[in-house]
Formats: structure tokens, sequence, C-alpha cells
């Protein structure tokens, strides 16, 4: 059980004094009779601090396990429960567990703030838990998958990606799960939804460039030559735009085994991750000239700017595929497994918090040896 100590504002000015208690999804109060005066009233400071020191001490009592009864103050059953306030008080359990990573919070934290957008756009702010049922979560995915936009890191707006969407659907489920567990909704009410309701995972396409396709692409002329090296650079060292974006002289370092790229925190992930630069790589790496450790390796304009420039020198290319900057990142994991077969050491060159999540770029290389396989059905 949690109990915290909350004030209310009342007509006079003054604000009462109560305990808010939680536990398994209800909620009480209790008024203890307590009260803070205004800061410009006699006396207000010492009586502030009397009244809370009071509400201090009975929250310790009731810790202990004295009940309100027997201080002749019964608790106050709350009515309702907001789904904002619920969701408040999950996302702080969830803050308050050490185990859980940066991003699977950041997940949780993005999905409350959408719901909250959702209740706003439905114009029902003060939604109760009660009214969580299957018309609310075939609501919120219509909004989440026709209306919402998320930020760009260029200070733009788009839609989500289906992935993504997928994504925040198991995390809504888990979320109303442990509401269901709480006794505070009757049901998860994904449960009830058919099957052309809820959103599909999206099979995972990665597209990336071949050896051939990427000798094509170093050829091509174009006009935008930072963006070519930044994309091919990204081809040889696995760096996300985000990344590149932020990218600084001094984040290259020698070591003993040659040229490094250190970054303490990838933009998405938050985790550190070191890269060799090897001669490909480094190929494509501008002239440092006067820049200071400060400076950024590459002047990049926006993302969507420069995957328009990729996508014009890919189809000069003669490259049938859609290829963007993450193309750069999927062809270095792919071209780095298949010359290394190794891949806990292609997820540590990613970055990536779970070998599983590398696991898609070995399943890629499988799918092309048996569709390479396949082609020789018929030849004898």
């Amino acid at each position: 059980m949690r109990i915290e100590i909350r004030t209310r504002e009342l007509k006079n000015g003054n604000r009462t004094i109560y305990l808010d208690y939680y536990d398994k999804g209800k909620r009480w109060y209790e008024y203890p009779k307590l009260y803070l005066v205004p800061d410009s009233a006699p006396h207000a400071k010492d009586l502030n601090k009397n009244a809370m020191d009071k509400a201090i001490a009975i929250r310790a009592r009731r810790l202990l396990g004295e009940t309100p009864e027997e201080d002749g103050s019964p608790l106050k059953e709350a009515d309702k429960i907001l789904v904002s306030a619920w969701m408040d008080e999950y996302a702080k359990a969830m803050h308050a567990n050490a185990g859980l990573s940066l991003t699977y919070l950041k997940h949780f934290d993005t999905l409350i703030r959408m719901v909250n957008d959702y209740l706003a756009h439905i114009k029902r702010p003060r939604l109760t838990m009660d009214c969580i049922d299957r018309d609310f979560y075939r609501g919120f995915l219509h909004y989440m998958t026709d209306v919402y936009e998320c930020r760009t890191s260029d200070g733009g707006t788009r839609r989500l990606a289906k992935s993504t969407m997928h994504l925040f659907q198991l995390k809504m489920n888990t979320m109303l799960n442990q509401a269901a567990r709480d006794g505070v909704i009757k049901c998860n009410p994904y449960h009830l939804l058919s099957r052309d309701e809820r959103i599909k995972k999206p099979t995972d396409q990665r597209d990336f460039l071949t050896r051939e396709e990427l000798h094509r692409l170093m050829e091509v002329e174009t006009r935008s030559t930072t963006t070519k090296m930044a994309f091919l650079f990204s081809c040889f060292t696995g760096l996300r735009y985000s990344d590149l974006k932020q990218l600084k002289w001094g984040n290259i370092e020698q070591s003993q085994s040659g040229m490094v790229i250190r970054i303490e925190a990838m933009k998405k992930t938050e985790k550190p991750v070191t890269v060799p630069l090897g001669t490909n790589a480094m190929a494509w790496m501008p002239e440092r000239g006067d820049k200071t450790l400060d400076d950024f390796v590459f002047d990049l304009g926006t993302c969507g700017g420069c995957n328009a420039v990729l996508k014009n020198m890919a189809k000069r290319a003669g490259i049938n595929k859609r290829v963007s900057f993450h193309t750069g990142r999927h062809s270095f994991a792919t071209l780095t497994l298949a010359a290394t077969n190794d891949i806990a050491t292609v997820s540590r060159l990613l970055g990536h918090t779970s070998v599983a999540t590398t696991q898609i770029y070995a399943e890629v290389l499988m799918e092309d040896k048996i569709a390479a396989v396949n082609k020789l059905n018929g030849i004898f």
C-alpha cells in the first residue's frame, strides 16, 4: 500500500491536508482535520509546520499498521480512478524498478503521453478506468494509426511506423493486464477485439545493399557530397543518421589497434558503443582541416532531405530498393555478419541492447541463401 500526503484548496483560502491511500487499484482518502493557512496569515509558518508535522506523524502510524478508525477519522473511498492518475501511478512504479532499461521505460512514457493526447483528442481528459472497454481500445488504436504524429529529430512530424504501432500495442497490453490483475478493470479489452481490429506485427523487411550495389552507388555523382559521404560512412560503421549528425571530431580517437569512434550514449538506446574505423570507412570521412574537437564531422541537413538525395542516387545507380540512411546501417550489419558469422560482435558494434535484435540480420542472410539454392531447381 502507498500512502501520500496531499493538500486541496478550500473556498476560504486554506488548504486541507489529507492522506491518499492506494492499494491494488483502489484509492481511499483520510481527512485528519489539519489545515494549511495562507502565507500572509499571522504565524502562518509555525501553524503550517505544526499541521504538516502532525500529518507526517499520522502517515507514519498508518504505515506501522494503526488504522484510521483508531484515531476516529474513517477512510472515505474514492469514487472512481482517473485513467491519467492510474497511469501516473503505474509510471512511478515502473521507474522505481531498477531492473528496467531506459529504453523500456521511454516506451511506456511515450505511450502514456499518447493516451493522454488521445483523451484530449476525444475531449474526455477525466475519463475513469471503469470506462476502459472495447470501444476505448478500438478508438485508441484508430487514433494511433490515423491521427497521431510523432516528432522527428529535425523538428518535423510524421506518422508512426507499423512496427512502432505494434510495439505500443504490446506495451498497452502490458499496462492494461496489470490494471486487470489489480482489479481496476474487469479485463483487458484487447482480448475483446477481433483479429482485424488489432494491429498486426509487420513482416520485418530490412533492405540492405550488396557489395556490387555499394560500388554502383559510389560511382554516382551528386552535388550533395556530404550526404553521400555520410551515407557510405554509415555503410562501413553502422551508425544511425541521428548519431552521424551528432558525431564530433572529439568522438574519433587513436587506440592501440587503430582509429575508433567512441560514443558514450547512442541517440536511440543511450548505450555506449565503440566502432573500429577501417580503411573503407576512413575513405569516406571528410578532411578535418582546422576543425576543433567540438566541431561536427558531417554537416548534415534534415533526415528527410538526406533520404531524398539517397533515393535519387539509388535510382540513378539502378538500385531497385528503398534506400535511406537506415539502409546504410542494415548494409553494415548484414555484410559484416556475412563476413564474420559472429552475431555477438556485430550486436556490440551496432550498440544493440539484445542479440535478439541482431538476429533479424541472420534471418535475412538465411533467406538469401535459400533463394540462391532454389534457383538451382530444375537446372539438372
